[in-house]
């Protein structure tokens, strides 16, 4: 059986400053959860931020969105370079962690091949 996870993909909500005091807060209400796997999703921004403050937990961190091209003009899209980068140096900086490794994972989005079929009735594919 595969384990439940919860997930908060935060939007565009809350500055750097807010989501550090919101992790600080969360943390000691989840630490004794053991039958679901817990997943913040910060916006960019806070990210790195988000990421120091979970360091030692067992909450993971991810990004809410992830362009697969590397680079290029894509206005307000974040690259997994980014992301990984981010993500490194927000765990380095972290006192005792020696060794970093980020590993993304990009999903295409929602086609109808990848819907069951109530979705693809509700969106209009069906």
């Amino acid at each position: 059986m595969r384990r439940p996870v919860v997930a908060a993909n935060w939007k565009m909500h809350k500055t750097i400053r807010e989501a550090e005091a919101f992790v600080d807060a969360f943390l000691p209400r989840v630490a004794g959860l053991r039958a679901v796997d817990v997943v913040l999703a910060p916006p960019f921004p806070a990210l790195a931020a988000v990421g120091r403050r979970l360091a030692g937990s067992a909450v993971a961190l991810a990004a809410q969105n992830v362009n697969p091209e590397p680079q290029g003009a894509f206005t307000g899209e974040v690259s997994g370079a980014m992301i990984a980068d981010g993500i490194v140096d927000a765990a380095r900086s972290v006192p005792g962690v020696a060794e970093v490794e980020a590993e993304l994972t990009f999903d295409p989005p929602w086609t109808p091949d990848r819907m069951s079929d109530d979705a693809k009735f509700i969106l209009g594919f069906g």
